[in-house]
């Protein structure tokens, strides 16, 4: 088999197929002919390569010097949506500046995945449990992803971070993160819900729970795990994603909280030194 890649070098080194594995000894015509046009296609990419980076002078102040690389989708909209990259959160997501015409500018997180439901997010902002959903676009550039554009709320926190310090607003935060699943029930199922996907958001006195990454949700009876390494334990890809799996997410997740507490209390009660150390200890 001949496999062809192509590779990026950027501040990450990103390494993507580019076509299937081609089997060097054809079995008929019509595989000899796809051979040759791959062949083909490859000759032609590799002169057009040749030819972008011809102009350019190689330069030892150049390579020296730090550069912050970012993606080259930077507005929507014909143009007038235009974002400016401020800093890269992970891998595949940005937080960044987003201005509108006629509008006021707005901080965004941008969001590059092969994979979303769009139609989740939507339903869940427009019931108070998501941020607000600005953009979504297909096949970015002629690739395989896709792009989100999503508000970025100021002052949220994590909730397993919110609850390590606020022990006695899990209740609440419980039967909120409930009610907030039973709304995306209505028509979706989540299939990822971790710590990492479930923030808190503060308006005047008053908490509210916000869902996101919608990566692996869909419409309940369709929605299935992808082949993915971060399935959960007793999954298969493939499998169907649903309600009670849904659920014993969210249940994992505030019984994790219970552990932590419960080793937080007891280093706290066992420890006989000073203030500080008991804080250093509950903290590790």
């Amino acid at each position: 088999h001949l496999f062809i890649s192509g590779a990026v070098f950027g501040e990450y080194v990103f390494v993507d197929r580019l076509v299937d594995p081609v089997w060097l000894v054809p079995q008929n015509e019509k595989a000899m002919i796809r051979i040759g046009r791959v062949f083909k296609a490859l000759k032609y990419a590799i002169e057009e390569i040749k030819k972008y980076y011809r102009p350019i002078k190689d330069s030892q102040d150049q390579v020296n010097q730090p550069r912050f690389r970012f993606p080259v989708f930077k507005s929507f909209n014909r143009g007038k949506c235009r974002i400016t990259y401020q800093e890269r959160i992970k891998r595949h997501v940005f937080k960044g500046r987003l201005e509108r015409d006629h509008k006021q500018p707005v901080d965004v997180i941008i969001k590059f995945t092969k994979r979303y439901c769009y139609k989740a997010h939507d339903l869940m902002y427009d019931k108070g449990y998501a941020p607000q959903l600005i953009h979504y676009q297909e096949r970015v550039e002629g690739t395989e992803y896709t792009v989100v554009v999503v508000k970025y709320i100021h002052g949220i926190i994590h909730l397993d971070e919110y609850l390590k310090n606020n022990p006695r607003s899990k209740g609440l935060c419980m039967t909120d993160s409930q009610d907030a699943l039973e709304a995306l029930h209505d028509k979706f199922c989540h299939g990822k819900l971790t710590p990492n996907n479930i923030f808190v958001e503060f308006i005047g006195k008053k908490q509210y729970i916000n869902i996101v990454n919608y990566k692996w949700a869909g419409r309940i009876g369709k929605a299935k795990f992808p082949f993915s390494a971060n399935i959960p334990d007793g999954i298969k890809p493939g499998d169907p994603i649903t309600k009670a799996q849904d659920r014993a997410q969210l249940k994992e997740i505030f019984d994790s909280t219970d552990s932590r507490t419960s080793s937080s209390a007891s280093c706290t009660s066992s420890s006989t030194s000073s203030s500080a150390l008991v804080s250093s200890t509950t903290s590790a």
